[in-house]
């Protein structure tokens, strides 16, 4: 489910508390035509060290890097310039799923990023998730997992 990453994000926080993550927002220096808030969430997940815990699995944070931005530079505008990734440090799930302005629109309650966080949408996203992350096991914890820290 596209647009869902903070739910699943906050959840995977909350059930692999053991693992000493840190949820990230990713933001863009990138101001495209459809972002409308001035510091957007392009992507948030689970971090430790060099490492990204996400929806997609566990990957190197450069890679996850070198991939987004030349998504990024595909859709950008003509003499864009250059687009650089930035990672924010979330406190906890809570303010992810956090609502502060009602947007009228399809969004419906967004929390302070433009992201959704519709009662309904949330409570959908995060039976998904937990069935997701409890299927996927110990591929998404670093400490069990092939992946060195």
């Amino acid at each position: 489910m596209r647009g869902a990453c903070h739910v699943f994000a906050a959840v995977l926080y909350e059930l692999t508390r053991d693992e000493d993550y840190h949820l990230v927002r990713i933001a863009s220096n990138y101001v495209g035509l459809y972002q409308q808030c001035s510091d957007p969430a392009r992507h948030v997940a689970c971090s430790k060290g060099d490492f990204i815990v996400h929806a997609a699995g566990v990957e190197q944070w450069n890679e996850y890097e070198k991939r987004t931005l030349a998504d990024i530079r595909s859709r950008s505008l003509p003499g864009a310039g250059p687009v650089t990734l930035l990672r924010h440090k979330v406190a906890d799930g809570a303010l992810l799923l956090k609502g502060v302005k009602e947007t009228g629109g399809q969004a419906g309650l967004v929390n302070e990023w433009e992201l959704t966080v519709n009662p309904d949408f949330v409570a959908e996203v995060r039976t998904r998730a937990e069935r997701f992350i409890h299927a996927k096991g110990d591929t998404l914890r670093l400490s069990k997992a092939s992946h060195k820290c």
